[in-house]
């Protein structure tokens, strides 16, 4: 994945948003969704796996989105932004939606669409990141 975006030469916004919705509703899919539970209910137990999944999967996860976001804010298609803040906004509401699944969701009537939340989400926070989606000046009350 890491070189189709090095070798993406169009906007950035599409390919942002097919890589997080294509990437999240499969991972949400599939029984790994489950290891976000763990995860967050052990890590402290096990140093180790934390280590193993920051280097692993955090930091490259993040590298890739946070390269995306900041190409995007280099040619002008995005406001500028803290590339930190925009990558956990655009992935740990996911991390939640799969612990949810294996969580609350799992003993109670009140489910969640995965997959449209996935999609709407990340709809969200892209159109947000758009530099032509700065909030227009407030009027003062007169």
């Amino acid at each position: 994945t890491a070189m189709q975006v090095e070798a993406w030469r169009g906007a950035m916004a599409p390919l942002l948003t097919e890589l997080l919705v294509g990437w999240w509703q499969q991972v949400y899919a599939s029984p790994a969704s489950g290891t976000f539970k763990i995860l967050v209910a052990e890590v402290r137990n096990f140093p180790e796996i934390a280590e193993f999944y920051v280097r692993n999967v955090i930091e490259p996860g993040s590298a890739l989105i946070g390269g995306i976001v900041q190409r995007g804010i280099a040619s002008g298609e995005f406001r500028a932004v803290d590339v930190e803040s925009a990558v956990h906004s655009l992935v740990l509401p996911m991390v939640m939606l799969c612990v949810h699944k294996h969580g609350l969701a799992a003993c109670s009537t009140h489910q969640i669409d995965g997959q449209r939340f996935i999609a709407e989400h990340v709809g969200l926070v892209v159109q947000g990141l758009r530099a032509a989606a700065a909030t227009p000046p407030r009027r003062s009350r007169t």
